[in-house]
């Protein structure tokens, strides 16, 4: 898919505000309202708007996320699509990506406590002996999202959202709970129809949101794209550092944040200790993200890894068990 720089424009203004209305990214995009709701639809219609999520703090409610990377036994397209759709219907899967290397999918599980989720893969695992054959546990520990700036060539955007860590818990009450689960499912619902959905009224659900947003739970919205369809390519890289001090650790965030191709970084516990998301517009640049890291900080880095990221299926933040 071909895309000019407007088109470029009108994706970077979208995944960073999901819930903008035609009219405001038609503003931001300089284009008309009509337009761009004509070529938000195409792009959803054609698949390269994959779907849009909110951005929740899973921590808020003393969630806790863990990252296996499964080896699966592949032997048809059918079986791997009937495994992954089995693990998107999973009360405790919150996000499932197809991912390159020696493992094949990346399936994010959320739980209360280390003993749950290590019964949940255990008992998946046995349920699945002839196609989950290997795995790596990542925990998550705190995440960062940053704009897809890559899109339109900026490096001074420093947003940083950031989900997860040592967080005060929130109590929300059934209605509240409500509009996020309704958000979970189709995070551009309208507000009259969120209202409806929940049965309130549309003030009521608009200050929900609000409240929702000043308590630290509700982050944004953004969107998952088949970045494939684009011609723009994307890879994760998994870092072990050593030495790795707190002033080392603030020059990589600082570092992950300005750089227009990073999207997402990641601290972890276990076999490594950051993932970073990267995007870009070729294998080269793709490559050339990798190399600067390694060279700005290789008194620092013991090992590292990567991956190409070909699809993701699946991204909630909470899991269905949680409503």
């Amino acid at each position: 898919m071909n895309l000019k720089n407007r088109d470029k424009k009108l994706l970077y203004e979208f995944c960073s505000n999901s819930r903008s209305s035609y009219s405001s990214l038609g503003k931001k995009a300089r284009m008309s309202q009509q337009l761009v709701s004509y070529k938000i639809k195409a792009m959803q219609d054609n698949g390269l708007i994959a779907f849009s999520y909110p951005l929740i703090d899973y921590s808020r409610f003393g969630l806790l996320q863990f990252q296996v990377h499964f080896r699966v036994n592949y032997r048809s397209k059918r079986t791997f699509n009937s495994l992954v759709d089995k693990l998107a219907e999973h009360d405790s899967v919150v996000e499932i990506t197809d991912r390159g290397g020696k493992y094949d999918l990346v399936v994010t599980f959320s739980a209360n406590n280390p003993s749950y989720f290590n019964k949940t893969l255990k008992q998946l695992v046995e349920e699945n002996p002839d196609q989950l054959k290997d795995y790596m546990i990542l925990t998550s520990v705190v995440s960062h999202y940053f704009p897809k700036k890559y899109m339109i060539g900026l490096e001074d955007n420093t947003r940083d959202i950031i989900i997860g860590g040592d967080r005060e818990i929130v109590k929300i009450n059934e209605t509240e709970k409500n509009v996020l689960r309704i958000l979970v499912e189709d995070s551009r619902s309208r507000t009259v129809d969120i209202a409806s959905k929940a049965s309130i009224n549309p003030r009521t659900a608009i200050a929900i949101i609000k409240r929702l947003k000043q308590t630290g739970i509700l982050h944004g919205f953004s969107s998952i794209l088949n970045t494939g369809d684009t011609g723009f390519l994307s890879g994760v890289m998994l870092l072990r550092f050593h030495n790795l001090s707190l002033e080392a650790e603030e020059r990589f965030r600082e570092f992950c944040i300005t750089s227009k191709n990073i999207t997402e970084m990641h601290k972890l516990f276990g076999n490594y200790d950051m993932a970073v998301m990267i995007e870009a517009e070729n294998a080269v640049q793709l490559r050339s993200v990798h190399i600067k890291i390694r060279e700005m900080f290789e008194n620092i880095i013991n090992d590292s890894d990567s991956f190409r990221i070909y699809s993701v299926h699946k991204r909630a933040f909470l899991p269905r068990s949680f409503f």
